[in-house]
C-alpha cells in the first residue's frame, strides 16, 4: 500500500496537518503513515524555527510519500521519500491596500 501528502504553508502548520491527515486514513495506508508522520513533523520543527521564536519561518512546499509491505499483519518493509522546498517569493496582495 502507499500514501502521499502534499502541502504549501508554514512549517509548523504543515507539521500539525500531518497529524490531522492520519485521521483520514484507514488500513495499511494508515499503519504506514502513522509510522512516518511523527518523524516528518519533527523534521519540520527541527529545521525551521517556530513562529514564536522571533524568526518568521518561510513558506515551504512539502511533499512526502511512502509505501510498505505487510504479511499476515507483520510489517516487512517501508520506504519514504520527502521533499522540503523553501519558497523565496514575494507576498502579493490580491486587493490593493487602501489609500
Amino acid at each position: 500500500m502507499s500514501w502521499s501528502f502534499t502541502a504549501v504553508g508554514r512549517p509548523e502548520l504543515i507539521a500539525a496537518a500531518l497529524e490531522a491527515e492520519s485521521a483520514k486514513l484507514t488500513g495499511q495506508c494508515k499503519v504506514e503513515f502513522d509510522a512516518a508522520w511523527p518523524h516528518l513533523a519533527a523534521l519540520l520543527r527541527e529545521n525551521f524555527a517556530l513562529a514564536d521564536s522571533g524568526y518568521y519561518p518561510p513558506l515551504i512546499e512539502f511533499y512526502a510519500n511512502g509505501s510498505g509491505t505487510s504479511k499476515e499483519g507483520r510489517q516487512l518493509q517501508r520506504n519514504c521519500t520527502v521533499t522540503i522546498k523553501p519558497l523565496s517569493t514575494s507576498r502579493i496582495l490580491l486587493d490593493p491596500p487602501p489609500a
